[in-house]
């Protein structure tokens, strides 16, 4: 209001200072700057003449958006529910509507890329799992390079499914869905019940008749000795230095067995120990029902557990293929150059891609998004797009820049929205452009507060007969009297 004073009319309002009358507009108050001007052939707004203003529209919103003063007026006197002819706006997103607008795809991919707001309301209400004829990916996509040899061949170059599937998920995917993968014997499946991945070993300190009894996985056995003699927070290394002794050798007692099978082979192989007389250095239980695949909670890692661990390789190489990790983590923060022994070793650990036309469409085959293709493939997606090849990947979805938005593509953007934190969370380019316009109190006006004094609360208590009417209705009112001291001055007989 401070604002309005500057001005005589309602148009040099408008013109001169467009945010402040747009917020004036919303919340009604422009009715309330009687100083203004009224210009030559002004209406003047009673109930005949709302009335006859809103017969030329259709809804409330084509009636708000070509005569917001006759529109304000009409509603804040209570006369929009007699124009009985304008249609008020409706949801457009429901139960039924999201169900026919799925039915016109097959895939999930089509379905989220082409109606992503219809997409987005039916998940978030969990009405996706009642779709029970949507794909999850059109396979065909794959097909166009993944085959039965491609994918064979593919899968050569790993040992285990857990890497094949993080390595080449394309050709992974595939393979799942045409139940090839049973064929890459080579592999070792963990999670079935009958694989034989596991081990059972020990550490036998003679002269102290002293033994130690664990199981791990086949291909972590040497990885698992490393731990063994170089964590300082784990049983062997401890009971090592604390009788002052070298770590003996691990011995591989049994191999080749099941997960189930290295359970009770430990439990086994510790109660004979246990007969011969020996100090068991095991702390947790044995047996079918417990135990783990070893492994050690490194906790934070430091310089010098990295150090200390990485002397036990090589090279990088050697360090890399054993402790991907490790060498992952070393790379990081620098410590790769501080690992002097590895200096004039040979040192092929990442391969330079040639993004190919080819090879960055098979990249981009990975993702589902253009924000994802460029977070973790920055070098496929930045020739993808020098080169033009984005635009062909159609089953990637889009964020449209900034510049493209216009107040009316904002308007029918906002419009399938409820609040403003929903356009936010997912349409943020609309709503950053809107905000920055000012155009988010116009799509969303900020209801009218109300302002409780004296003569408001008495009025508005006198509707009520007794304190709990009051308490019952209105808690707010009844929460402003009581703290203001007014509740027995208006029901003085309660």
């Amino acid at each position: 209001m401070d604002e309005a004073h500057k001005f005589t009319s309602a148009g040099e309002f408008k013109k001169n200072s467009k945010l402040a009358y747009n917020a004036a507009i919303n919340h009604g108050w422009i009715i309330e700057c009687t100083w203004f001007i009224p210009p030559k052939n002004a209406k003047k707004w009673n109930y005949d003449t709302c009335y006859e203003e809103a017969q030329k529209y259709g809804s409330t919103t084509e009636f708000r958006t070509s005569s917001i003063t006759a529109y304000c007026i009409a509603r804040d006197k209570g006369w929009l529910e007699e124009y009985t002819w304008l249609e008020k706006h409706i949801n457009p997103f429901n139960y039924d509507a999201c169900f026919s607008e799925a039915k016109k795809y097959q895939y999930y991919n089509d379905f989220r890329a082409k109606s992503h707001q219809y997409y987005m309301y039916a998940r978030k209400r969990g009405w996706l799992r009642d779709y029970i004829w949507l794909i999850k990916e059109p396979i065909e996509v794959y097909n166009k390079k993944w085959n039965y040899d491609t994918c064979y061949a593919e899968a050569k170059k790993y040992k285990r499914r857990g890497a094949f599937g993080k390595g080449s998920k394309s050709a992974y995917k595939v393979a799942c869905r045409n139940g090839w993968l049973s064929d890459y014997t080579w592999m070792q499946d963990l999670t079935a019940t009958d694989a034989k991945v596991d081990s059972v070993y020990c550490y036998v300190f003679e002269k102290q008749n002293a033994v130690y009894v664990g199981r791990t996985l086949m291909y972590r056995q040497h990885l698992r000795d490393i731990e063994h003699c170089n964590m300082e927070n784990d049983t062997v290394y401890k009971y090592a230095h604390s009788i002052n002794n070298d770590i003996p050798p691990m011995r591989i007692i049994e191999d080749n067995l099941s997960i189930q099978q290295g359970r009770e082979r430990e439990d086994y192989w510790r109660k004979y120990y246990e007969a011969q007389g020996c100090y068991m250095l095991n702390k947790g239980a044995t047996g079918p029902k417990s135990g783990s695949i070893g492994a050690i909670g490194l906790g934070k890692w430091t310089f010098e557990k990295a150090y200390k661990i990485a002397q036990c390789f090589e090279t990088v190489n050697d360090m890399c293929e054993e402790y991907e990790y490790l060498y992952k983590i070393s790379k990081a923060r620098g410590w790769l150059e501080k690992f002097d022994w590895f200096r004039g070793k040979e040192i092929k650990i990442e391969k330079q891609t040639k993004w190919t036309e080819e090879v960055c469409r098979d990249e981009a085959l990975k993702y589902e998004s253009r924000k994802d293709f460029r977070k973790y493939c920055k070098g496929a997606y930045d020739k993808a797009k020098e080169c033009g090849w984005l635009e062909g990947y159609t089953w990637l979805s889009y964020i449209k820049p900034l510049s493209e938005w216009d107040y009316e593509s904002c308007k029918e953007e906002a419009s399938k929205y409820p609040n403003r934190n929903k356009f936010g969370k997912h349409s943020y380019g609309a709503y950053t452009c809107s905000r920055l316009n000012g155009w988010l109190d116009e799509f969303y006006p900020v209801p009218l507060r109300r302002v409780l004094d004296y003569d408001t609360c008495k009025q508005l208590a006198s509707k009520y007969n007794t304190k709990g009417e009051l308490l019952a209705s209105d808690r707010s009112l009844y929460g402003t009297i009581l703290k203001k001291g007014w509740m027995k001055e208006f029901f003085p007989d309660n």
